[in-house]
């Protein structure tokens, strides 16, 4: 017996197109979801600098900023979560990136010190290059415009970083085509399309 792949698809696609659309008003959160730090987890070095600039902020500490996550890294956590009144269990999750990035939202032109240094960090990881002072200059307000744009954020001056648009930065997703979304974690690219 032969079944051709063209016999299970097209039914697929045509069932697919019956469907109504869903509600996208939530897709960054349930698509395209915050990091899990861990010990045991895998993730790339920028997003455990990320949580070590913004829980050195957080904690009023002082800590290394190196993208290397070690026990130390899940005390801060934990410290942090304490802090914040949250379950405290040593994962930088949904659960807790929420309540990190509350500490500096929203950041505004003219800040410096970490949550800066953070932003420009990450802004650069993501292709949008800037220069690491630390303090939020016109040349961050630049990239930080075009990144908010490029991505379909609802702020797009470049003139704060609100929670979405940590959001958008730290999980590289984009939710600017109607429709579409997709999530580029450097070599993995995953396009949804919504019909």
């Amino acid at each position: 017996m032969h079944i051709s792949l063209s016999s299970l698809v097209l039914p697929l696609a045509a069932a697919t197109a019956a469907a109504s659309s869903p509600d996208l008003s939530d897709m960054p959160v349930s698509i395209c979801g915050w990091p899990s730090l861990h010990t045991t987890g895998l993730f790339p070095e920028w997003n455990t600098r990320l949580a070590q600039y913004l829980l050195g902020f957080a904690l009023g500490e002082d800590i290394s900023v190196d993208g290397v996550f070690t026990d130390n890294t899940t005390e801060e956590i934990n410290r942090f979560q304490t802090q914040a009144g949250l379950e405290v269990n040593g994962f930088l999750n949904s659960n807790t990136w929420p309540s990190l990035v509350g500490e500096v939202s929203p950041l505004l032109v003219g800040a410096t010190g970490r949550p800066v240094q953070a932003l420009q960090d990450t802004l650069s990881v993501n292709g949008y290059v800037v220069e690491i002072s630390g303090v939020y200059d016109a040349a961050t307000q630049e990239a930080l415009s075009k990144f908010q744009s490029d991505r379909g954020a609802s702020v797009m001056t470049g003139e704060e970083v609100d929670q979405q648009t940590w959001h958008l930065l730290t999980t590289q997703c984009n939710s600017s085509l109607p429709g579409h979304y997709w999530f580029d974690a450097g070599a993995i690219c995953v396009l949804i399309c919504v019909v």
